[in-house]
Formats: structure tokens, sequence, C-alpha cells
């Protein structure tokens, strides 16, 4: 079998890892990765459905799986499904109708709504109402939460503390194109206080299994403080996700949302992401995401033993009844070397040194590339994740510290606090 992963960062790195350590280097692919994948990467526009037609034929592809929203959220698993050539190859994600559950946030709560999946309070808005979206402010307390409905690139969640910043961050996105046609139409909703949490399932549209979970850390400093990033690590397990509260995760949110996408006549075939917020052991659903995610995968691979392959396949077969999931017992944490100015502008060319020899940790590489020198430089946001590992949750984020201490660039930047709040 030959897979290719389509996606540049560490969640599409994390993936590919694992299917070469079930394939080979040989057989499998990415397209376009980054620096750490150049081996195996094949250049390419991920928006140029022809293109990666004509790859996974050249290639004899079986295995293709898409890593970000995006091309998820433009079609291409329709495209796929409504190729001759390209609809018995395995792909893994869902159709351009459930891409919508985080493509248009407007459209999530709606469904949040309607299926009695416990969420905040919310209301929607376009840049045609911006009066309604002011008002509406002041039947919630602060802060408020402001959501582009639109695909911002883990960026298009703004929580203001004040009723005067909130309609000042509303002005950029409504007539200052903050975050451009992603944020012409908002969500407004009530901030929820308490444990954030990821959980994952996969589902073949009519089966569905528990991935292994994580904890996500989006903002920028110490503390949880500053702006929204992709996020600055990750751990698993988180220790929490068990008893009472699974069952009220499992019961309230889950098996609701399938219900749901079952009453809506929509096929939903692969990775399904719930964003939590956990208050007094009671869990809110925040967001979905229709694919894995990003630093939570880097953390959620390694904790896999069974094939992923074999996984990927039962997806599409609809045989996932009949696949059994092998997780380990190890901790793992996960750290983002981020460019220095991340989230907002940041440097890029910037030198990597990279002690392989001495690192005991995983690397997975997002932002960086191969310069014309050969060199390893920067060229995102988010550069490098380290993923340390043990018998707990304090040695895992010990061997990630440590072996941080043997990798530089200027400008790096690290959250020292990552998965520390897990050792309470």
């Amino acid at each position: 079998m030959k897979a290719l992963v389509l996606g540049s960062g560490g969640r599409e790195h994390a993936i590919l890892s694992k299917l070469q350590n079930e394939l080979g280097q040989n057989n499998t692919f990415i397209m376009p990765g980054n620096g750490g994948t150049k081996p195996f990467s094949i250049n390419g526009d991920l928006k140029n459905f022809e293109h990666i037609k004509k790859i996974v034929l050249d290639n004899k592809i079986n295995l293709v799986i898409c890593g970000p929203e995006q091309p998820l959220a433009d079609g291409i698993a329709d495209f796929f499904d409504s190729d001759i050539q390209l609809n018995k190859i395995f792909f893994v994600g869902p159709i351009q109708r459930a891409a919508r559950l985080e493509s248009c946030k407007s459209f999530a709560k709606q469904f949040m709504q309607k299926y009695h999946i416990p969420t905040a309070n919310f209301a929607s808005f376009n840049y045609n109402q911006y009066e309604d979206a002011i008002d509406f402010l002041s039947t919630i307390s602060s802060p408020f939460v402001i959501k582009a409905s639109g695909l911002a690139a883990g960026k298009g969640v703004i929580i203001e503390n004040n009723i005067n910043d909130a309609k000042q961050t509303i002005e950029k996105l409504f007539f200052k194109n903050y975050l451009g046609e992603a944020g012409k139409e908002i969500v407004i909703e009530e901030f929820i206080n308490g444990i954030e949490m990821s959980v994952f399932i996969v589902t073949d549209g009519d089966n569905y299994i528990l991935l292994p979970e994580a904890k996500d850390y989006k903002k920028i400093g110490e503390g949880d403080t500053g702006a929204n990033t992709g996020g600055m690590g990750a751990a698993s397990p988180t220790g929490f996700f068990n008893g009472n509260l699974k069952n009220k995760i499992i019961n309230n949110i889950i098996e609701p949302t399938l219900i749901g996408l079952k009453d809506s006549n929509i096929d939903y075939k692969g990775f399904l992401f719930f964003g939590l917020m956990i208050n007094a052991d009671d869990p809110y659903l925040l967001e979905y995401n229709v694919r894995l995610g990003d630093p939570e995968t880097q953390v959620v691979m390694p904790k896999i033993k069974s094939s992923f392959s074999d996984l990927c396949i039962s997806i599409n077969e609809k045989k996932l009844n009949n696949y059994k999931i092998l997780t380990d017992d190890l901790h793992y944490c996960c750290i983002t070397l981020a460019a220095k100015g991340y989230p907002f502008d940041y440097e890029k060319n910037k030198l990597i040194f990279l002690d392989k020899e001495n690192i005991n940790s995983i690397i997975f590489h997002g932002g960086t590339k191969i310069n014309e020198q050969g060199q390893l430089v920067t060229s995102g946001g988010r550069v490098l994740y380290v993923v340390g590992y043990g018998d707990t949750i304090d040695s895992a984020r010990d061997m990630a510290y440590k072996d941080i201490e043997r990798i530089d660039f200027d400008g790096i930047y690290y959250r020292r606090d990552i998965g520390i709040d897990l050792l309470k």
C-alpha cells in the first residue's frame, strides 16, 4: 500500500511518521510537506485538485489522508468521490457539507442548538448587522467571546474583557478586513470558564471509535495569557477523561452529534474533533473541527499502537466495528517552538540548530524548509514540536524541556508551563 498525506504542518508530519512505521518510507509521501519531511515531499498546491489527482495516479497511491481543514471545506472529498479514477482510493476526510461544521461557525452553533448539544449562549451576525451585534453585547456579561464564522487558521477566536474592546473587535472584523472574508460573519457567545479539552473520534458514518484525548494550550503566554494561537503545546492523556465526565461527553455531545449528522443526511466519514470546556464536571462544546488537531495529533499519534493505516481503511469500508484500537500507557507532552512575533508578524529564514544525536524526544516539523544552501531554516510561525514521553506527565515534560536546550534558532519562543496543570 502507498499513502499520501496532504498538508505541511506538525500534524501532517506526525501522521506521516506513523504511516512510515507501518508502510515503510518508500511507500509514503506528503504534499507539500516541510523541511523535516523533505525526502518524502511532493511539491504542489492543495487548492489544485487536478494536480493532486495526477500525483495520486502517477504514484499509484492507495490511501490519501487530508490533514488541514481548508481542502475539506473546498470539497476535496467530493472531488475524489465523483471522479471515476479516484473513487476507489481510500480518502480520509469528510465531504464539503460535513466540513461546514468547521468552516461555518454559525452553522455549527445552530446545529448544536438544534440537537440539544450543550454549548454557550450565542448569536450570529453578518457585516450588515453591526448594530444588532453591538446590542447583543449588552445582553450578556463579560468577557465576550467573538468568533469569525469562517476559517481563520486557528486565530478566529477573540476574547475581550470589556464592551468597548469588543465593539472595536467587531468593527475590525466587519469593516477593516481583519480576518478577510472569514470575519464578515461572526458568532458572539458567552464565556464559559473551566478546563479545555480536545476529544477525537473517527467515524465511518455508522460506527465510531474514541481516540486518545488531549489538552491543548492555545494562548501565547504562560498561565494562558495573551493572544490565541494555533496551539503552543499539548499533552495526552489528560487524567480526567473518565467516569462520569466521559459518559456525559459521550451521551450529551458525541452521540447527539452523530445522530444529528444522520438526521441531516450527512454521511460523515473521517475524524471529528470536539473542542470542549469542562465547567464543574459538566462538558460544553466550544467548536467542531473536521480533522485531527494540531498540536494534539503530535501527542495522540504516538499513543496509538494499533495500525493507523488499517484504521483509515476501516473508515472507507464502513468496518470500524471490527477495528480494535490499541494505545500505550505512556504520557506525552508536546512543546511548540515558535518564531519571534508569532501569532502576529513573525520572522522567517532563521537558521535552525538541531542536535539530533542527543535528543530523546520525538521531533515534528511545522514551519520549516530547506533553503537553497541545503540548510534547515524557519518558514512559519510554529516552527518545531518537541514531544517528550514517559511514565508520568512530569517525566514527559522533563524530557521535552531538557531536549529544547539542544535546539536553537534566532528568536525562539516557547511556553514553559505546558502540562504543568496536569501535575495537580
